[in-house]
């Protein structure tokens, strides 16, 4: 179990970003910073915005790739709670970082909307790679299958 377990250095390398993750993942971060926004000036809401694109488009990658990493271990609680951990101790602590030294001043309204987006959005991310969808590099698909099985299973249909 260990060497399930075990740190995969393979992450840090360019090739394991998934980039299919990334763009799906801070397309939905975005939208709840705008909400999260919505009463500030349009200034104000357009950086966080911008800011959470460029932050999360490059920490998107990464998740994707903890998640494709840990898609196999068993038991599958298992590899939910390691991946939602290992996300969150990332990805939250960099937004708060980086919004407040923007000086963003609703960004704990939008860091309480991504992480409950993380916890959303992991899940059902570990769950479609373990159905072989929106996995990157040599056992992955072209984009538009993945999206086209994706609604075969929104229909009933079996993957």
């Amino acid at each position: 179990m260990a060497h399930k377990l075990a740190w995969n250095w393979r992450l840090l390398q360019w090739r394991a970003w998934n980039w299919k993750t990334a763009a799906l993942g801070s397309s939905g971060r975005v939208a709840l910073f705008g909400l999260a926004f919505i009463h500030s000036s349009r200034a104000s809401a357009a950086k966080s915005m911008l800011v959470e694109l460029l932050l999360t488009a490059a920490l998107g990658g990464f998740q994707g790739a903890i998640l494709q990493a840990m898609r196999h271990l068993e038991p599958p609680w298992r590899a939910s709670f390691l991946s939602l951990a290992a996300i969150s101790l990332v990805v939250h602590p960099s937004e708060f970082l980086v919004h407040t030294l923007l000086g963003n001043s609703r960004a704990h309204a939008g860091i309480a909307f991504s992480f409950l987006f993380t916890v959303f959005a992991s899940q059902l991310s570990l769950c479609l790679m373990r159905r072989g969808l929106f996995i990157t590099g040599a056992s992955g698909r072209p984009f538009w299958r993945d999206l086209g099985s994706l609604l075969g299973m929104l229909a009933g249909r079996r993957v």
